[in-house]
């Protein structure tokens, strides 16, 4: 509609709760007033908002599996999801989904880990990267059938290996307060076992608080989800040398109760206008899975209706074509 046009009349509703529009179209603006239905009562002043092509109300569930233990990680290659598996007094697993239906994914294979606590998980469609706990376990997925271990690195003290992505031949370890590893897998076959990650670094970025996890937007920017400091952008394009970027803090007025969370993955996509991506997925352990938009002027702005309320503790998230991929603990994994 337009600022002359005719209103649509929606029923009305209780003090201090809100109203959400679901008969709307990508990319249009639409302009609301609000007149309390009491006697006398005066209209609001016109407020307009513009849609954008984003997961409406959260996203609809498009399909899900539970995994035997906690899923705590979740990347996806082709037509399969990989999940870091966490279990509680029992051996971590790599669990292998087909997701080439994605109304109906199941569960085709399952690594057991020779060590540590499956944090998160990378793939690149010869190996599997692993984060698990003091060491990143890295496993041979060229038979996705079969999956064969390949070798371990032990990470840093005092927080081990928290996060990994990879993309175009280099890997990026989250590793708590030490930061964010980068290192070529080039030389990944003459690796020894228990080898030192800081053996094979070709930088190392700090953190600000504690680096979670870490989402590969393309060869030259990588965001790094950093708990209660929420995350920021590096310009890794020179592997050597990264440079950190902006910092997106995760406190917000937009926020239910106006505070902070604790973010632990972000994912980015766009809508074709920032080569760098235009909206970020985060998953925070403390208030959910939301939509943050990275380029409005005000560092921390949250998309209306973008929050996803799970039934477990949100883990990891990743993006991929149409899809958002929610690791989302004891609940199992979402496809929205």
């Amino acid at each position: 509609t337009s600022f002359a046009g005719s209103y649509i009349n929606i029923s009305g509703t209780y003090r201090g709760t809100g109203l959400t529009d679901h008969q709307v179209t990508d990319d249009q603006t639409y302009y609301y007033k609000v007149k309390p239905a009491m006697t006398g009562a005066i209209e609001s002043q016109i407020v307009s908002g513009q849609t954008f092509p984003l997961l409406a109300d959260g996203g609809e569930i498009a399909g899900s599996a539970d995994t035997p233990g906690t899923a705590y990680g979740i990347d996806v290659y082709g037509s399969y999801a990989f999940i870091a598996d966490y279990r509680t007094g029992s051996s971590s697993t790599m669990q292998i989904v087909d997701i080439s239906t994605p109304s109906a994914p199941y569960i085709m294979a399952a690594h057991t880990l020779d060590s540590g606590n499956a944090f998160d998980i990378a793939v690149d469609g010869t190996y599997a990267y692993i984060a698990a706990e003091n060491v990143l376990q890295i496993v041979d997925i060229s038979n996705p059938g079969s999956p064969k271990q390949q070798v371990r690195l032990k990470g840093p003290p005092p927080n081990g290996v928290q996060g990994v992505a990879v993309y175009n031949g280099y890997l990026y370890v989250a590793c708590g307060s030490t930061g964010v590893y980068i290192i070529d897998t080039a030389n990944i076959q003459n690796m020894a076992d228990d080898e030192l990650l800081s053996d094979h670094q070709e930088a190392l970025i700090s953190a600000a608080d504690f680096a979670y996890d870490v989402f590969v937007r393309n060869d030259n920017v990588i965001y790094v989800a950093d708990g209660s400091s929420g995350f920021f952008s590096v310009d890794v394009s020179t592997k050597t040398a990264p440079v950190t970027g902006k910092r997106y803090p995760n406190t917000s007025s937009d926020f239910p109760d106006g505070g902070s969370g604790k973010v632990v993955s972000v994912a980015v996509y766009d809508d074709g206008s920032h080569p760098a991506g235009a909206y970020a997925v985060v998953a925070d352990s403390s208030l959910g899975f939301y939509t943050v938009d990275l380029f409005s002027e005000v560092d921390y702005v949250l998309l209306a209706n973008s929050y996803f309320n799970s039934d477990g503790v949100p883990r990891d998230v990743t993006v991929d074509g149409n899809y958002a991929y929610l690791a989302d603990g004891s609940s199992g994994i979402y496809l929205l």
